[in-house]
């Protein structure tokens, strides 16, 4: 019994790593596209010429 709470517990820390890579990863795709969209945003602002 000691075991199999020793190996769940081995196994939620191994998810929770990945989970949190997972979450940096978005964040970080979140950032680039909220970037891109402001970029995109302020070149149709543009007056023509």
């Amino acid at each position: 019994r000691r075991e199999e709470l020793k190996q769940r517990d081995t196994q939620l820390k191994q998810t929770i790593l990945e989970l949190e890579h997972e979450l940096e990863e978005t964040k970080r795709k979140c950032s680039q596209l909220s970037t891109e969209l402001q970029v995109r945003k302020s070149q149709q602002q543009l007056p023509y010429m």
